[in-house]
């Protein structure tokens, strides 16, 4: 046990890699043991992950922290710790996936074997980024996470998966190459790989301002940062819904979380320069996303918009600079993220029931499937920020915080979000509302495993909204160190008299 905890991050990333390769010992033909051992591997994740949550102290300082000489020859080191931003990210992403493998039990027919093989793959990518501390490691498990959802969408998807995915390795993989230089000549500034010796250098104005650039658009594009969310919405409509679950609730957190633990933080002088510009996008975001989402033709389609406004919120929140706007961010990050897979998860269990899910009026869920109709309402009364679930409560402090430093814009922003229950609203009317035939009222409501997928995300929605501390406490600490760094400006001067 003591090597467990010694090693628990480790243990964490590495589990999912060899559940992928538990999966490839068993025959191609035996889908059901196949789906068996990855729902064990699944909950197994998910259990250390719970146990690394409770067992840090939600300090400023990285926990669990492990380091070992990698590629020594480079300053490459194996070097991993958390903070309760992090965690709280890595417990999300192993929430998640076991959904996505119940509500794949019966979609995912045909080669399930490498499906399940990608889905843990993508994972293990998930938790490297959100657990690395060297550089060269964060951009591995980056790759790693975009690969293994090119071939998931690509190859598990519906009729258009392949330019959905081709289209999203376009985008993802421009970001890519930007992250790449940006990190390579930030390491030929510092000398090292290690994320605590870059935080300790202060860069140069002229240096700060283009490596801020590159990483700015390169963690924009996965975030779905309005005006390169221009991927999201094929993508996550081809995707198989497991997919599409790990897009929504995984990748863009994944971009959110790049500005939040490496851009901001590392380059504040070019990051005081840009918050209005941040502010303005989030502002954009935040009504074009809800917007957007009013007038789309499906479920799936309305999610990857509402998350594009959900963005918009969360760089609001970090561009504040505050602590407790900086903290609901990080709580939005993760409570919609859990409010997506549900969406996206009721999605998926509509089209196994030969039903669709339109916003045109024909799915009558009320008449048809009432228990689904309840909590497919209860998912969008959270989306839509009411009090009383986490969605809320991490919305209320960016706002809270927001007016304390960027008083108009976070005005502006207020407004705007009131679009949003807007767009709840025409969702759940166009899926629920309308009466139905008798033969349509006898098909099969929410079964067993379909409510364990559900109910454990709708409980810790509630629960967080109610007593929000569980996650803020952790969350307010890392914040607290994210604005230390990202406000340590030698001296605010006009650019054009910054020394190079």
């Amino acid at each position: 046990m003591q090597l467990l905890l010694s090693h628990m991050l480790t243990a964490i990333i590495f589990l999912p890699l060899l559940g992928a390769a538990l999966i490839l010992l068993v025959p191609a033909r035996w889908k059901g043991a196949v789906r068996a051992v990855g729902l064990v591997v699944a909950l197994v994740t998910l259990a250390l992950c719970a146990l690394a949550w409770f067992g840090i102290e939600g300090s400023r300082e990285f926990e669990l922290g492990e380091i070992a000489s990698w590629i020594p020859a480079f300053g490459i080191h194996y070097h991993v710790g958390v903070d309760g931003a992090s965690m709280l990210l890595m417990l999300m992403i192993a929430l998640i996936v076991p959904m996505g493998v119940l509500v794949s039990w019966n979609e995912v027919d045909e080669r399930v074997r490498g499906f399940h093989v990608w889905l843990f793959v993508a994972e293990a990518g998930f938790m490297g980024v959100f657990a690395a501390l060297d550089i060269f490691l964060f951009y591995v498990s980056w790759q790693v996470v975009l690969i293994a959802l090119f071939f998931l969408v690509g190859s598990f998807g519906l009729s258009g998966r392949l330019r959905a995915a081709h289209t999203f390795l376009l985008f993802v993989m421009a970001g890519g190459m930007l992250l790449l230089v940006a990190m390579l000549a930030a390491a030929g500034v510092v000398g090292s790989f290690d994320l605590l010796d870059w935080y300790a250098i202060d860069f140069p104005f002229a240096v700060q301002r283009w490596l801020f650039l590159a990483m700015a658009v390169a963690f924009a594009i996965p975030a779905a940062v309005v005006g390169l969310h221009m991927w999201l919405a094929d993508a996550v409509a081809e995707a198989p819904t497991a997919g599409a679950i790990l897009i929504v609730g995984g990748l863009l957190k994944m971009g959110c979380y790049g500005f939040y633990r490496f851009a901001m933080p590392l380059f504040p002088e070019a990051l005081a320069v840009a918050v209005p510009v941040l502010c303005i996008l989030a502002l954009v975001g935040i009504i074009a996303g809800a917007l957007m989402a009013a007038v789309q033709p499906t479920l799936k389609r309305a999610v990857a918009y509402l998350a594009v406004a959900q963005t918009g919120i969360v760089l609001l929140g970090f561009s504040s600079l505050n602590v407790e706007a900086s903290a609901g961010a990080v709580v939005v990050l993760a409570a919609q993220g859990l409010v997506s897979v549900g969406l996206l998860g009721m999605a998926g269990m509509l089209s196994g029931r030969g039903l669709t899910d339109a916003l045109d009026g024909s799915a009558k869920l009320g008449a048809r499937l009432p228990r689904m109709a309840v909590v497919l309402l209860v998912l969008l009364v959270a989306a839509a920020g009411v009090p009383g679930f986490a969605v809320f409560a991490g919305e209320w402090l960016v706002f809270l915080g927001s007016f304390q430093t960027q008083t108009i814009m976070a005005a502006i922003a207020l407004a705007g979000v009131v679009l949003v229950p807007v767009a709840v609203g025409r969702i759940a009317l166009r899926l629920i509302a309308g009466s139905s035939d008798e033969e349509a009222r006898h098909r099969r409501d929410l079964g067993l495993r379909e409510y364990v997928l559900l109910i454990p995300a709708l409980a810790i929605l509630i629960g967080v909204g109610v007593a929000p501390r569980m996650w803020l406490g952790p969350a307010l600490a890392s914040a607290k160190t994210f604005c230390t760094l990202a406000t340590r400006v030698r001296m605010i001067v006009p650019a054009g008299e910054r020394e190079p």
